[in-house]
């Protein structure tokens, strides 16, 4: 793990000095943001329509459903889509379902 210390970057791992900057990160190395909503799925239906519902929006990259737990994780891009966008969808679905 490499610090700017004093206008040079020093690498932690073997105390040695230098002005170039560390390697750039990986896009491993960018946690994504995530959010949990609590929806009333009852079913591998519900459960199947939030999904597909999410994952049209763009910026979508993981939807998971417990529907013991009656909750939705959603990993996004932060750029590209808010959780209010989101809520917004599965309100309308829920609405529409009667949940």
């Amino acid at each position: 793990q490499a610090i700017l210390a004093q206008g040079r970057w020093i690498d932690r791992r073997s105390s040695s000095a230098s002005l170039a900057p560390p390697p750039a990160p990986t896009a491993s190395s960018f946690a994504m943001p995530e959010v949990t909503f609590s929806v009333g799925m009852t079913c591998e239906g519900c459960s199947g329509a939030v999904t597909k519902i999410l994952k049209k929006m763009d910026g979508i990259e993981d939807v998971e459903c417990d529907i013991e737990k009656k909750e939705v994780k959603v990993t996004y891009v932060g750029d590209k889509v808010e959780p209010k966008g989101m809520h917004e969808k599965l309100e309308k679905w829920a609405t529409a379902a009667g949940k």
